[in-house]
């Protein structure tokens, strides 16, 4: 299945893009609104191995890769998740020298498109450092919603919510 949005091309992480994988997660800059900090080797690999198992579990969702079409560089990774029972969960992140220039609404905007044609039809919801206002920005230009804020594992997080019936009009 080939997944692409305007500048960006997805993949399913492989057992063998650990390397990239790690290079993402254990980047102070990429991790400071996620964790608080980058993650250790280990903890990335434990990390990879739960991405793996949610790949092999969901063959239309999971953690994909995301190059630039160009030259097919490793830029950042997106996820969709179930997230409960009644969500999926939208993630999405680059590395810093591709903050800025778009990126992240491409994503989230092929995400929410792409999260249209799953079965199930339920809400997305993306899970936020209430510091990080870039992507509260993007999440928000989306139709995502403020819901909940709570912390989470200690720390302070906010929950944006995209319902299918604010997303297609039908209020």
């Amino acid at each position: 299945m080939y997944l692409a949005s305007e500048r960006l091309v997805y993949s399913k992480f492989r057992e063998s893009e650990y390397a990239i994988y790690a290079s993402w997660y254990t980047n102070a800059a990429v991790m400071k609104h996620i964790t608080g900090k980058a993650l250790t080797e280990q903890e990335a690999r434990e990390r990879f191995g739960k991405a793996m198992a949610t790949n092999q579990e969901h063959p239309d969702m999971g953690f994909f890769a995301a190059r630039l079409k160009a030259t097919n560089q490793f830029i950042g990774i997106a996820k969709l998740a179930y997230y409960q029972s009644e969500y999926i969960e939208v993630g999405y992140g680059f590395l810093p020298e591709y903050w800025g220039k778009g990126f992240a609404t491409e994503m989230l905007t092929f995400l929410v498109d792409y999260s249209r044609h799953l079965p199930g039809g339920r809400d997305l919801i993306a899970i936020v450092d209430p510091k990080n206002t870039g992507s509260k920005k993007v999440l928000t230009n989306q139709g995502f919603v403020l819901y909940d804020s709570k912390p989470e594992d200690g720390r302070p997080t906010e929950y944006y919510k995209l319902s299918w019936v604010r997303y297609s009009g039908t209020d």
